[in-house]
This record gives structure tokens, C-alpha cells and sequence, in this order.
């Protein structure tokens, strides 16, 4: 088999790629709560497989931990060094 033939083969044999997307920005618990509602909405409309739902689910509650602890871990670090002013603006 030649390489256009290969090439036809595989374009009549794969199913088509979904559309491109960007990424989607998770940095803060508001980025994960969207993701979350986004992907709740997705499965209740049958857009996405109940497996891949459990998947972005069990992965975004990690992150969401993840996030967590970053900002405990920064606001300790700021308490630390006595940051006062830091400590007035978000009590």
C-alpha cells in the first residue's frame, strides 16, 4: 500500500476529530466550578460520555484541593513574613 493510499485508509477509517478548542484556564476554584458546571451540563444534554464526565470530575476535585493548599500555602508564607498589609486587605 503507498502512502496516499494509507493516507485515504485512515481518513475513511477514523472517525472525524472533534471540533478545536482551547484550553481551558483552571487556576482558581471559580475556574474549576465552571469546568464542573459546564461538564454537568454537557452530560445531562449527552454531549459527553458518563465516563469521561467521572474522569473531568475525580480530576477537577483534585485540582480544586490542589488549589487549596496553594493558597493556604501563600497566605501562611505572607503571615510568616508579616505582611501586615497583606493581612488587613483580606481579613
Amino acid at each position: 500500500m503507498d502512502q496516499a493510499n494509507i493516507l485515504q485508509y485512515n481518513a475513511e477509517t477514523q472517525p472525524p476529530s472533534p471540533p478545536c478548542r482551547r484550553a481551558t484556564r483552571l487556576r482558581t476554584a471559580f475556574d474549576v466550578r465552571r469546568l464542573i458546571a459546564r461538564t454537568i451540563n454537557q452530560l445531562m444534554r449527552d454531549e459527553i460520555p458518563e465516563g469521561k464526565a467521572a474522569k473531568i470530575g475525580y480530576l477537577a476535585n483534585i485540582l480544586l484541593h490542589a488549589i487549596e493548599i496553594s493558597e493556604m500555602e501563600d497566605r501562611i508564607s505572607k503571615l510568616e513574613k508579616g505582611d501586615t498589609a497583606w493581612t488587613e486587605r483580606n481579613a
